[in-house]
């Protein structure tokens, strides 16, 4: 990489494409985990919208399915800036790479079985289930730490909307944390139908924490007619 730092990540025009509808996907698979965790956690039941959105979200298959299918779309996002860190030559890459292995063991796990969630499963985890938690928990901490990292290292070496996105994560990583965890924390907290304001709003603020950093990594890479950084060849 030469001594002018960059400060966006130049793709190839069905590059961009494919990243621009990823992330409309994303945004609406993430709204509806999150409306369907609010339904959820205040109990909510009236109309046929909010009837259609809980047998969607609420059943074991759907419960399982979305995440993993938000995490699909994630990865593909992440994907792509890997590949723009390798073009740019940057050892920043393989921090990267470790954060989609750590989503993709997330994913397997979540596929399992056993991650079903049922209430027998909850009052009685298996062996499995109980290291699947343990593990994901593991996950989350290493995650937030390569995340971290990597904030840090794109604030020193690049510039413009890469080091935007830089400070983006890291302000959400720091001083918000994973939003998607918060639903876990308030369904423990005892949030429910009795103050439903605060749950609505601790609701947009998951899904807030959880898109913006990733609107902002999409920012990092624009088609712009020139050479792409990524080489002449796309993702099929």
């Amino acid at each position: 990489m030469s001594n002018t730092k960059i400060g966006i990540f130049d793709v190839t025009q069905k590059s961009n494409k494919q990243l621009t509808w990823v992330l409309a996907v994303l945004l609406v698979l993430e709204a509806l985990v999150c409306v369907g965790d609010y339904i959820g956690l205040v109990g909510v039941s009236r109309g046929p919208l909010v009837y259609g959105i809980s047998r969607i979200t609420q059943s074991g298959v759907g419960n399982v399915l979305l995440p993993i299918v938000c995490s699909y779309f994630f990865i593909h996002i992440w994907f792509f800036f890997r590949r723009s860190l390798a073009a740019a030559n940057s050892m920043l890459r393989y921090l990267v790479l470790a954060i989609i292995a750590l989503i993709v063991c997330d994913m397997v796990l979540g596929l399992m079985p056993d991650s079903f969630s049922t209430l027998e499963q909850i009052q009685h985890p298996s062996k499995f289930t109980s290291f699947a938690s343990s593990f994901m928990s593991v996950s989350l901490g290493l995650q937030i730490l390569l995340k971290t990292v990597l904030s840090i290292g794109l604030i020193v070496k690049f510039t413009g909307r890469i080091r935007t996105f830089a400070w983006v994560t890291l302000v959400c990583v720091l001083l918000i944390g994973d939003g998607r965890y918060l639903y876990t924390y308030l369904y423990n907290a005892g949030i429910n139908a009795s103050n439903q304001g605060l749950a609505l709003g601790m609701m947009v603020f998951k899904y807030l924490t959880v898109v913006i950093p990733v609107i902002f990594l999409r920012r990092t890479m624009t088609y712009t007619n020139v050479k792409s950084a990524d080489g002449d060849t796309d993702i099929n």
